[in-house]
């Protein structure tokens, strides 16, 4: 995978991204209709494998799965708990020229509306390292994300990823995200 610099100094990650996957359709139409789609982990598979042209190599799954051995643990819990760990990258998508970049490193932000437990401060994560930004899992995912997100609303999407694990262990309860999970949150700008 290629990377490129724009002219505002930003990496551009994907380029091109484009699609012919029936998978993205017949999901696209199961949110449109339904306002949500439960994809099975055999269905990602396909998806991805409909997108990169290939199914990701075992060694890559396999590098993808270990990443989440590396995160860092997470110091802005409010509750003073050390039983989620992290990382974090943010991205725009642009859906003139179909691609997706990485921006410049930010905190991750949330109001105390959104978020009562750790919401009101700016959350400084340990990013997302270069080795899962170039894995062909990762790839398939955003690409997999900003194909169905801009087919729904074909719009320029702020993208926050957020690797994370909560840590469950005799004597320490490890407490959900307050919202659902998800793994990549998409927001218009």
């Amino acid at each position: 995978m290629a990377h490129t610099i724009s002219k505002r100094g930003i990496i551009v990650i994907y380029q091109n991204i484009k699609s012919n996957s029936l998978s993205i359709e017949t999901i696209k139409e199961q949110v449109k209709n339904n306002y949500f789609s439960h994809v099975s982990s055999e269905q990602v598979r396909q998806t991805i494998g409909e997108i990169l042209l290939h199914y990701p190599a075992k060694e890559s799954i396999n590098e993808f799965i270990n990443t989440w051995f590396n995160l860092e643990e997470d110091a802005f819990m409010a509750d003073g708990g050390r039983y989620r760990e992290r990382t974090h990258a943010v991205f725009a998508s642009s859906v003139s020229d179909n691609s997706v970049c990485l921006l410049p490193y930010q905190p991750h932000f949330q109001t105390k509306y959104y978020n009562e437990l750790n919401g009101g401060i700016a959350r400084y994560f340990k990013e997302i390292p270069e080795q899962v930004l170039k894995n062909e899992v990762f790839e398939g995912l955003m690409k997999f994300a900003y194909l169905l997100f801009s087919g729904l609303k074909p719009t320029n999407y702020f993208i926050e990823v957020h690797q994370f694990r909560i840590k469950a262990k005799e004597g320490v309860i490890g407490l959900p995200t307050p919202k659902v999970s998800i793994v990549m949150a998409f927001h218009t700008f």
